[in-house]
């Protein structure tokens, strides 16, 4: 069976209040809102935005700020174009791993890498890929 990876929804609903929030005169928005115009539960959105936060994309203000917005079915006619670029990020990443096969990783695996899988697998590693044996080839670089 062949499991298809997808690319996380929350990052499109990240990019998609990072969006929306660039809209804005600069005041905050509160998170009920947001989830109010993108119709996600709050507590999804909360925990999505807390990372955003964590990761100094967004900053967090204190307090409420009332009042619903939404989109009307009428206004949703074309595709939205935060999610074709994604779907088209989506695609590129699903052609670049279509490219590669395990037996490529396998033989380019760094050095580090490798010691460390041989290491961890102790008499079950496959032949050649001891620690230090003569396994994948490895890159050393010149520290300066």
């Amino acid at each position: 069976m062949i499991y298809v990876m997808e690319l996380p929804q929350t990052v499109e609903w990240a990019v998609h209040c990072c969006w929306l929030l660039a809209q804005t005169d600069g005041s905050p928005v509160p998170r009920r809102r947001l989830a109010e115009f993108f119709d996600l539960p709050e507590p999804y959105l909360a925990k999505l935005l807390k990372t955003l936060v964590a990761a100094d994309v967004l900053s967090s203000v204190p307090g409420v700020n009332g009042g619903p917005v939404g989109l009307t079915p009428a206004q949703c006619r074309r595709p939205c174009g935060i999610a074709k670029v994604m779907y088209e990020a989506e695609l590129a990443w699903r052609n670049a791993l279509a490219a590669v096969r395990v037996a490529d990783l396998t033989e380019n695996a760094a050095g580090v890498s490798a010691d460390r899988a041989a290491s961890w697998l102790g008499s079950q590693a496959r032949a050649g890929l001891a620690p230090g044996g003569s396994g994948p080839q490895r890159v050393e670089s010149e520290q300066a």
